[in-house]
C-alpha cells in the first residue's frame, strides 16, 4: 500500500485532526517534521503535506505511512494531493513565522429578554467571568484560559446544541475556528464584535455561567472571546445580511467565509484587532470538555429509528457504536473508510439487528453524527437527509468516533461503562452475546 491508496476523504479527516491538535502537536504525535518543500493549502490554512498524507493513509486504509515511508519524497506527495483535488504550494520561499489566517465571520444573535440575552451578554461578555468562580468545572481548560486571560477574567459566549447536522447552526458550530471574528446581533442591528481565542464544549461550565433555558438546555458550545468592541453607533444589519445572503432577521448562529467578510467589512467601524488572525493557540493538556458522564448520556439518548412492526428502537446505531468502541480497545484508528465500516458492521446488523430490519450500514454511518460522538469526512449533503447510498461507494467517506470520545474510551473503565450502557439501553444483554461472550471482544 502507498500514496495511491490515499483518498480525498482521508485527507479531509487528517486535516480536521490537525486543526484539533494544532500543527505542531499533530506532527509530534505522528512523528513528522515541518514541511520544508510543499504545503497543503485548504480554506486559507497551511498544513505540512507529508504529515497530512501519512495520517490520511491511516484513515484511508488503516496503516500510517511514517515519515521515512514515502518513496519519491515530497514531490510525489504533492502530486498525489493535487490529483485528489487539493492545492499544494511550494513552501520553501515562505518565512516560518506565526501563521497568518484571515478571520472568518461568525454572526451571533445575542438573544432577547426571554432568553436572558441582554443579561448574559452584560455579565459573561462585557463584564466577564472570574476564572476562579468556575475553576472547579473547567477541567483541562483551566490552564488554557489562565494563559489567555492573565487578569483572571474570561469572556464567554455559548450556543445550545442542535439535533440537525446540516443546518446553518450545525455548520457554524463545526467549522468556526480560533481567530474568527464574532459579530453580535440584536434588534436588527450589529452591536459588537470580538475575536475567538478558544473553543470548547462543556455542559458543566455552561450551567455554571448561564444556567438553563426554559427547555432545560444550556449553551454548552462555548467561545472564549478577546476584548469586546461595542460599536458607538449600532450598525444596521439589513444591508450586511443581504450581501451575505442571510435571511433577516438573524435567528441562528451563522458562519461566512473570510472572503465574504472582506465584502462587508466596510459596514463596520475599523477593528482594533490585528488585520489578520493570530495562529490558533494549542494547549496539549486541554480536553475537549466532553466528560465520561456526558459520553454515557449521549450513548443512552441516541436518536434511533423506530421499527414499524413493533415500535422498538433500531439497533443499527448502538451496534455501530459497539463496533467503534471495539476498535479503540484493539488499538485501531478511530476513523475508518466506508468500505471497512460496511464490511465489518453489516454482519453485526444482520445477526443482532431487530428481526425483520434491513441491513443498511449507511444509516448509522451517517446518522450517528447527531450523537455528537461521531464525525464523517469527505461527503456533504445540503439537506438534513442522508446522501444516496451510491455516493458512499463512489466517494469512500471516512467516519468514526470524535477525537474527544475516542480519548475518553482509551480508559478501560470508561469502555466498560460505555458497553454496559449500550447493552442495558438498547438490548437485553443475552441478545448480543454468543455462548456467553460479547458480540465484540473488548
Amino acid at each position: 500500500m502507498g500514496l495511491g491508496d490515499m483518498t480525498r476523504s482521508g485527507v479531509l479527516a487528517a486535516v480536521k485532526e490537525c486543526q484539533y491538535l494544532g500543527r505542531e502537536n499533530f506532527r509530534r504525535r505522528y512523528g513528522f517534521g515541518r514541511a520544508m518543500a510543499y504545503e497543503l493549502v485548504l480554506d486559507e490554512n497551511r498544513y505540512d503535506s507529508k504529515a497530512i498524507a501519512g495520517v490520511a493513509h491511516l484513515y484511508s486504509v488503516g496503516d500510517l505511512l511514517p515519515a521515512d515511508g514515502f518513496s519519491g519524497g515530497a514531490r510525489t506527495v504533492a502530486h498525489r494531493l493535487r490529483a485528489l483535488g487539493f492545492t499544494v504550494e511550494d513552501g520553501t520561499a515562505l518565512t516560518y513565522g506565526p501563521q497568518q489566517v484571515p478571520p472568518q465571520l461568525v454572526l451571533q444573535p445575542r438573544g432577547g429578554a426571554r432568553d436572558r440575552g441582554p443579561q448574559n451578554f452584560a455579565r459573561s461578555v462585557r463584564q466577564g467571568i472570574p476564572i476562579a468562580d468556575i475553576k472547579d468545572v473547567l477541567g483541562g481548560h483551566a490552564d488554557a484560559l489562565a494563559t489567555l486571560y492573565p487578569d483572571g477574567i474570561v469572556r464567554l459566549w455559548g450556543s445550545t446544541p442542535t439535533t440537525r447536522v446540516n443546518n446553518e447552526k450545525a455548520k457554524a458550530l463545526r467549522n468556526r475556528r480560533v481567530g474568527d471574528d464574532v459579530l453580535f446581533y440584536a434588534e436588527n442591528h450589529f452591536i459588537a464584535r470580538a475575536r475567538i481565542l478558544h473553543l470548547f464544549n462543556s455542559l458543566p461550565v455552561a450551567q455554571a455561567v448561564w444556567g438553563t433555558d426554559e427547555d432545560d438546555a444550556t449553551w454548552e458550545h462555548i467561545m472564549a472571546l478577546g476584548d469586546i468592541e461595542e460599536f458607538p453607533t449600532r450598525v444596521p444589519a439589513a444591508p450586511v445580511l443581504q450581501s451575505l445572503n442571510v435571511p433577516a432577521p438573524l435567528r441562528s448562529l451563522t458562519l461566512r467565509s473570510a472572503e465574504d467578510y472582506r465584502r462587508v467589512v466596510q459596514h463596520f467601524p475599523q477593528s482594533r484587532q490585528p488585520a489578520t488572525a493570530p495562529p490558533p493557540a494549542t494547549f496539549p493538556d486541554a480536553s475537549s470538555g466532553l466528560t465520561s458522564a456526558e459520553l454515557l448520556d449521549r450513548i443512552g439518548s441516541l436518536n434511533t429509528h423506530r421499527h414499524p412492526g413493533n415500535r422498538a428502537p433500531s439497533r443499527h446505531q448502538p451496534l455501530a457504536l459497539l463496533w467503534a468502541v471495539s476498535r479503540i480497545a484493539a488499538g485501531k484508528p478511530r476513523l475508518a473508510p466506508w468500505s471497512c465500516f460496511r464490511a465489518e458492521v453489516s454482519p453485526l446488523l444482520a445477526e443482532f439487528g431487530l428481526s425483520g430490519s434491513k441491513v443498511t450500514p449507511e444509516y448509522p454511518f451517517w446518522h450517528l453524527k447527531g450523537s455528537d460522538l461521531w464525525e464523517v469526512h469527505g461527503i456533504e449533503s445540503d439537506a438534513s437527509s442522508m446522501p444516496q447510498p451510491g455516493d458512499f461507494n463512489k466517494v469512500q467517506p471516512v467516519a468514526g468516533l470524535t477525537h474527544a470520545a475516542a480519548e475518553l474510551l482509551q480508559n478501560p473503565l470508561t469502555r466498560l461503562e460505555a458497553v454496559t450502557k449500550l447493552y442495558s439501553t438498547w438490548s437485553r444483554p443475552r441478545e448480543w452475546c454468543i455462548d456467553g461472550h460479547s458480540v465484540i471482544s473488548f
